[in-house]
């Protein structure tokens, strides 16, 4: 079994760079489990009109949550590896989001 060390800053920013929301977790939790609290954590501190995420948050647990808050999700696809915007159950169920 390996063993991981150490931690993770997960961030949630504005176009700008500036950061918006942060979330710490064990250097093990893969990023799309913690996109939806994240995401929920920065709505309620700003609006927002739009989600742009990388390949690791291609699932559609995300997508849903970003749109029932108002945003438009855009994401790297794993599959076609281009920018794309998503719309509701078109993502892949990710690792770990239930």
């Amino acid at each position: 079994m390996e063993a991981w060390r150490g931690y993770k800053l997960h961030i949630d920013t504005a176009d700008c760079g500036v950061p918006l929301r942060t979330v710490l977790t064990s250097a093990s939790v893969h990023d799309s489990p913690v996109a939806i609290p994240l995401a929920m954590m920065t709505a309620a501190r700003v609006t927002n009109l739009y989600d742009l995420m990388d390949a690791a948050y291609d699932a559609r647990e995300i997508y849903q949550m970003s749109e029932r808050l108002g945003h438009v999700p855009i994401s790297m696809s794993i599959r076609a590896g281009t920018r794309t915007s998503r719309r509701s159950g078109t993502g892949r169920p990710g690792p770990g989001v239930q």
